[in-house]
């Protein structure tokens, strides 16, 4: 069988975790083909591997059924008007920190909903300049 060009970056990005980071056994990084990113952004807060934009309705649980998580939706709207003052240049304050370990928890339920096809990862939205998350975070 031959793989797609995508699937082959996925699969060669994969086994540079395993063996370079020890997150995933083998097993896990085969299994995991889809890509997506919890990163808030104005009008959305989950991505694809092509970052782009996917709505909560077209994830499917480890049953197949749709996911609802009106929490994770109201946890991103909180920084819809703190990026737009970022965007236009003025200056903010915000308690990064907080947001991210809120974030980074419903991550963590979102993770264990989340059908095993997909690797989730956490990542800090640009406007955010505190450093509090430096990379993207792979969530297990």
């Amino acid at each position: 069988m031959r793989l797609s060009s995508h699937e082959m970056r996925f699969t060669d990005a994969m086994e540079t975790i395993y063996a370079n980071k020890n997150y995933l056994d083998k097993e896990q990084a085969a299994l995991m083909r889809k890509s997506i990113t919890l990163c808030p952004d104005y009008d959305y807060c989950l991505e694809n591997e092509r970052q782009c934009p996917i709505d909560m309705e077209d994830l499917r649980d480890k049953q197949g059924l749709p996911i609802a998580m009106p929490e994770l939706e109201e946890w991103q709207r909180e920084i819809c008007g703190l990026i737009v003052d970022v965007n236009v240049g003025e200056e903010v304050a915000f308690d990064w920190e907080d947001y991210h370990k809120r974030g980074i928890e419903l991550a963590k339920r979102l993770r264990e909903r989340l059908s095993t096809e997909y690797a989730l990862w956490y990542e800090a939205p640009a406007e955010d300049q505190s450093g509090t998350i430096k990379e993207r975070i792979l969530i297990l």
